[in-house]
């Protein structure tokens, strides 16, 4: 895996607002990111949780590869990632980051393999981190110089729920049963507090039908460890009941973690 870690840049400063200086830095690249996008996709995060669910996603664990630090109250975090790609060869990595006002453009560059040259045929999926000083106004990625791309901000809640629902389809078409977190983690989770290191749990509503059988769900998250556990509740004969499913690995689809 090719990998960039905190690689400091000069910053391209367009028209700076008084009394701030801007600066960025590419927290890391490389070739195997898991976060699920069926083609480029680019984003932009505003908080330490969002982050950290973000790259546990990208990397199926926070564990792996400790999480960069950011000053949230000083900086925001872009990510691009490329998708799939058919062979090695290819990356992505910011170049630049402009400051014009309060406004910001960053700059990102794809290369590929050249013509002839000697590759794997293995998926790859390419990804970037940078952080650079927040600005009030609008944030737009260009990539390889060219014209705008859409850029998406997500949330804690915004993540969580897309990784829930693509978990949910691998689950219903792999026919995988939610599995039950284990006994000796109910009572920790049922104070809100991650069994694994006494942290306190994030928690964000996840889509429920309604119906008897999934009338509500919570999603449950560890920052500091990057797993998550739900919080199912179905009816029953009198009332309803709840079950604790977990804990769960962003982007690991298979077996459970442990």
């Amino acid at each position: 895996m090719k990998r960039m870690v905190a690689v400091t840049f000069f910053v391209l400063v367009l028209t700076p607002l008084a009394g701030c200086k801007e600066t960025w830095e590419q927290l890391e690249n490389g070739t195997t990111g898991k976060y699920e996008n069926s083609q480029d996709a680019y984003v932009l995060v505003k908080d330490a949780t969002a982050w950290s669910f973000l790259y546990s996603w990208c990397h199926s664990g926070v564990g792996a590869n400790p999480l960069p630090s950011v000053d949230f109250d000083q900086d925001v975090v872009g990510a691009v990632f490329l998708g799939s790609r058919p062979s090695s060869g290819y990356a992505v990595g910011f170049v630049a980051v402009g400051f014009a006002g309060p406004n910001v453009t960053a700059y990102v560059s794809e290369t590929a393999p050249a013509p002839g040259s000697v590759v794997l045929w293995v998926i790859t999926k390419p990804y970037a981190f940078a952080r650079w000083t927040k600005r009030p106004g609008t944030v737009s990625f260009r990539k390889d110089w060219g014209l705008p791309v859409v850029v998406t901000e997500k949330t804690f809640a915004q993540l969580i729920t897309e990784e829930y629902n693509a978990r949910k389809a691998a689950y219903e078409a792999g026919g995988i049963p939610w599995p039950s977190a284990p006994e000796g983690q109910t009572a920790s989770l049922n104070a809100d507090t991650c069994p694994l290191d006494g942290t306190t749990l994030v928690t964000a509503t996840l889509p429920a039908s309604g119906s008897y059988v999934d009338v509500a769900n919570e999603g449950h998250y560890c920052p500091t460890d990057g797993k998550y556990w739900v919080l199912h509740t179905q009816g029953a004969f009198v009332g309803t009941i709840s079950y604790w499913w977990g804990p769960f690995t962003p982007g690991d689809y298979g077996v459970p973690a442990p």
